[in-house]
């Protein structure tokens, strides 16, 4: 994008050579001139412009007067129609002359230009265009045209004048694939990039804003240098000297491969954690206490290393870290170790060892210290499964490869359990949903058996104050209805709505069945006084399922509950999954929004399992590891093998050792 300013045009007209023949034309945009509907008449427009003193236009690349039209030429509706403003030819005292013809020119089109050279044509504007704006092949509206002056909200994609028309901003646009089902692809005019050509080719020194973002970071830094170099105002230098901090980041963080432009839904759940922490190891701030939820998540053996090397940087600023971690290269460069426990949810909360790391690493008593040395002894060890298809069925895949990764070959046996690792970036994901999922949904697997797919992803399940673990897992109307068909529900008229804790009718009004009050900000909360928890009022609390009320299944922990409703099926089979991933200990009744990183996980993957009911299905996971410790890591094996003998094939994304150890194949992913 270029432009000049009025002061610019006018000394570089004026400086041409003494003879030059100049005619200052001002193009007049016609309605509807592209679906040549509406067009006006060339009589219409000699009547618009001779009322303002002009006689001579271009119409269609003939010239007309104005005030001798024909009768044939006045019916012409033409498609590009210019004034011609005035007819200068250069000499030592035409300056004057020439700056009125700018302003002649500017009054009509308001930013723009056109200069007739001897019959070449030159394109001047004063707000941001393109370049090539008088070339042929920019002669379409959507590429000539001229914005206002730029700004920071003019490259937003979040700005509503600067979105890509055809995405609406988006990068992506809705395509039927080859199993009639609407799937995102990438936008053709924006490639992907959000904005507007107008803006993608804005330039600085030849070059252009889309050059910009679809560079690696690692070649940003460079590339800035280049085109900014002694253009920098003093009053932007911290500006710039900040966005090289934050890009020397990324680059530290061992994501620099990654381009400014990159779609966020193609970035894998490590790319994304680290871009988070980027922001964290730049700037000068020190004194800080920084409280990391598991940054190691999703993360590679050599992801971790750099990631670590990152937390020293900030820790050097003198500042102090606190990190909820799984992860053993986390805790064995930990200067202090406070190990929680003995159990999860209210079974835990004790502090059963705390020191140095060598205190609670070397003590045999603790879990995790006895984890990471069965590690130690095992992580060398283990050995990468071969499997050959000709022994038996497999999912083949053959040299696939896409963004950054290096192409794949691999070969995942039928009814085992498979492991996908590698470095962050290197297509694990893109592998996983791009490929085997879309030729699954397909049913491209049917001949090798497979008769169904079941997809566990690592969106987190975002709990809320008004979900609770028994609304999660879809048991609300079975239990609403189980109270209603009870025999006292029936004598006093009582429907399913009464059982209710979202609408009015048998709920505690006072804290709207929720069993709690929360302060107005809405970050304490403490028993309503009304029910005193309970959530309903006392006639429905009469009601009872074997002696129990509504509000005591509630309370009641899974474990409790699946034995409960053992020999009623319906709750049986969603209640069974969660005590098979070690949730037991939940309550039905409990909000989801208290449950931690590890326990949403689990309550995903127990979802997942209660849904997938075909008995040769193939079960996706993207990362079921993150967020459990090794004991939960354990018991998810465990149910991953009981799928497997029960016919069943899985294949995971997963970075956890234990994981990789206890795979029938393994397949580890490199970046191109």
């Amino acid at each position: 994008m270029v432009s000049q300013s009025r002061e610019e045009i006018i000394r570089e007209i004026a400086g041409m050579p003494i003879g030059t023949k100049l005619q200052f034309l001002a193009k007049i945009e016609l309605q509807d001139a592209a679906q040549g509907k509406n067009r006006p008449t060339l009589d219409k427009l000699s009547a618009v412009f001779l009322a303002q003193g002009f006689t001579r236009a271009l119409a269609d690349g003939t010239m007309y007067s104005l005030a001798d039209l024909l009768p044939g030429e006045k019916v012409l509706t033409p498609k590009e129609f210019f004034i011609i403003v005035d007819r200068i030819i250069v000499r030592e005292n035409t300056r004057t002359r020439i700056a009125e013809a700018v302003d002649g020119t500017l009054k009509l089109t308001h930013s723009a230009i056109t200069l007739d050279i001897a019959g070449e044509r030159k394109f001047y504007s004063t707000k941001p265009c393109c370049p090539n704006a008088n070339d042929k092949q920019h002669q379409t509206s959507d590429i000539r045209e001229a914005i206002a002056s730029l700004d920071a909200r003019a490259f937003s994609p979040y700005s509503r004048t600067s979105v890509c028309e055809y995405c609406d901003g988006t990068g992506l646009i809705l395509e039927a694939s080859e199993s009639d089902e609407d799937e995102n692809a990438e936008c053709p005019h924006c490639h992907g990039l959000r904005l507007k050509k107008t803006y993608l080719n804005a330039t600085v020194d030849d070059v252009s804003y889309k050059q910009i973002l679809t560079t690696e970071f690692a070649e940003v830094p460079a590339l800035l240098h280049k085109i900014f170099v002694n253009k920098i105002g003093q009053n932007l230098k911290a500006t710039f000297n900040s966005l090289l901090d934050r890009i020397e980041a990324i680059n530290d963080l061992g994501i620099g491969y990654l381009t400014p432009g990159r779609a966020g839904q193609t970035l894998s759940g490590g790319e994304l954690q680290r871009l988070k922490l980027a922001s964290l190891s730049t700037g000068h701030l020190n004194g800080l206490l920084i409280a990391l939820d598991e940054p190691a998540s999703g993360l590679h053996a050599s992801d971790v290393t750099a990631l670590w090397k990152v937390l020293e940087k900030i820790r050097k600023r003198g500042n102090t870290l606190v990190l909820i971690e799984h992860n053993p290269q986390i805790i064995k460069r930990a200067d202090y170790i406070i190990e929680m426990g003995p159990g999860a949810g209210e079974k835990g909360g004790e502090i059963l060892f705390q020191g140095s790391r060598d205190e609670v690493l070397e003590n045999p008593e603790s879990p995790t210290g006895m984890w990471i040395k069965e590690l130690e002894v095992k992580g060398d060890s283990r050995s990468v499964a071969i499997h050959s298809p000709k022994e038996s069925a497999a999912i083949l895949v053959e040299n696939f490869a896409k963004f950054d990764m290096a192409p794949v070959n691999a070969a995942f046996p039928i009814n085992k359990f498979s492991v996908i690792t590698g470095q962050s970036g290197s297509g694990k994901s893109t592998l996983l949903f791009e490929n085997i999922a879309k030729r699954a949904k397909a049913e491209e697997f049917k001949k090798l058996g497979i008769d169904a797919l079941s997809i566990l992803t690592t969106g987190d399940f975002h709990g809320s104050k008004r979900s609770t673990v028994l609304s999660a897992i879809g048991l609300t109307t079975l239990l609403r209805d189980l109270f209603a068909k009870l025999p006292e529900s029936k004598v006093r008229g009582y429907t399913a709505s009464k059982f209710s804790m979202h609408a009015p009718g048998g709920r505690c009004e006072n804290c709207k069945g929720e069993g709690v009050i929360y302060d107005p900000l809405g970050y304490e909360e403490s028993e309503c006084p009304v029910c005193l928890g309970k959530r309903f009022r006392d006639e429905i609390l009469e009601i009872r399922f074997k002696s129990l009320s509504i509000a005591d299944i509630l309370d009641m922990e899974i474990g409790s509950a699946y034995k409960l409703f053992t020999n009623m099926k319906p709750f049986a089979e969603k209640l069974k999954p969660l005590v098979d991933t070690g949730l037991d200990y939940l309550k039905l009744g409990q909000t989801t929004a208290h449950l931690s990183g590890g326990e949403r996980a689990r309550l995903r993957l127990s979802i997942t399992l209660a849904r997938a009911k075909a008995p040769n299905t193939l079960f996706l996971f993207d990362e079921p590891a993150r967020g459990l410790h090794q004991k939960d890591i354990q018991q998810l094996l465990g149910l991953i093998h009981g799928l497997c003998n029960a016919g069943h094939t899985v294949i995971a994304i997963e970075h956890a050792q234990d994981f990789v150890n206890a795979a029938d194949y393994v397949v580890e992913l490199k970046r191109g």
